[in-house]
């Protein structure tokens, strides 16, 4: 066993020691601190891009809530020009979709959320046991490349109760959750006025109880009765139509005021309707055959 060496055969020991402390009362505390480690840089909102390019889509796909084309799946998106526009849960209505314009710093603040948290990933997250839930896709196209998540039963556990997600997957379904939170928070109050939209129709048939609807009056210049196409292979709605321009906002700016299960009447006839918007990056690519 090799003994402690005396004091006095470790004066240099004690010098050196007493050297580091006076270096570190003249220079301050922080210089002879450990290096804190340097934070993973997140990329900044990417330039050069088309305003209208979507940077960020985030899309609710399957589940039981979809309703053959009426489904609008969007929850989330984000354009380059720092316009985004979320579903608002909050608002019961038919429409309940907000929008707001971003500024420099915001948008920064909002593409770091979803780039900083690891959401730029390809990758498929499943969740055995569960069935018949929806799953949440997060596309990622910064100009160079285009990436998607696809969350299945985001917020839900499996089966039996238990947590038993591997952690960087416990990570990724947690950071998915709190960045449509956050962005949905973000995306303010304001009623959204799509540039284009669906609106679905058919006669309503009374209940056989009697209960009468809630009803509200038509008054977009739209006839519910003749506009459109017909639509036999559909199985809840008879009609549908495109609308684009004026005529959209005035139905957007009416069915936004209105609860989902309200029974419009036109003309003395009364009608279900149902409205999907249709969002810039989608274009011509939704219409009432399909998107």
């Amino acid at each position: 066993m090799v003994g402690r060496r005396p004091a006095a055969q470790r004066p240099l020991t004690r010098v050196v020691l007493l050297l580091a402390g006076v270096l570190c009362l003249i220079l301050g505390v922080a210089a002879c601190a450990p290096a804190a480690p340097s934070p993973t840089a997140v990329p900044g909102v990417p330039a050069g891009l088309d305003p209208g390019h979507a940077l960020l889509v985030i899309d609710e796909l399957g589940g039981p809530t979809t309703i053959m084309d009426t489904f609008d799946p969007r929850s989330v998106t984000l354009y380059a020009d720092g316009t985004l526009i979320a579903s608002d849960p909050g608002r019961n209505l038919m429409l309940s979709t907000v929008s707001t314009a971003l500024g420099p710093d915001a948008l920064g603040e909002a593409w770091a959320t979803v780039v900083g948290s690891g959401l730029a990933v390809d990758r498929l997250l499943e969740l055995p046991g569960i069935a018949d839930a929806g799953t949440t896709q997060v596309m990622i196209d910064d100009g160079r490349a285009v990436t998607r998540l696809q969350v299945y039963g985001l917020g839900l556990d499996s089966v039996d109760g238990e947590p038993t997600f591997p952690p960087a997957e416990a990570a990724l379904r947690a950071n998915t959750s709190r960045a449509v939170g956050l962005l949905r928070g973000m995306a303010g109050r304001e009623p959204y006025a799509p540039p284009a939209l669906l609106l679905w129709s058919t006669r309503y048939e009374e209940a056989p109880s009697g209960m009468q609807p809630r009803l509200a009056a038509w008054t977009a210049p739209v006839d519910l009765a003749a506009a459109g196409e017909a639509t036999p292979t559909k199985p809840i709605y008879t009609r549908c139509v495109r609308l684009e321009g004026a005529d959209a906002a005035t139905v957007s700016a009416l069915v936004s005021t209105l609860a989902p299960d309200t029974v419009v009447e036109q003309a003395g006839i009364r009608y279900a309707i149902a409205v999907r918007p249709i969002y810039p990056d989608e274009g011509a690519g939704v219409t009432c055959a399909g998107s």
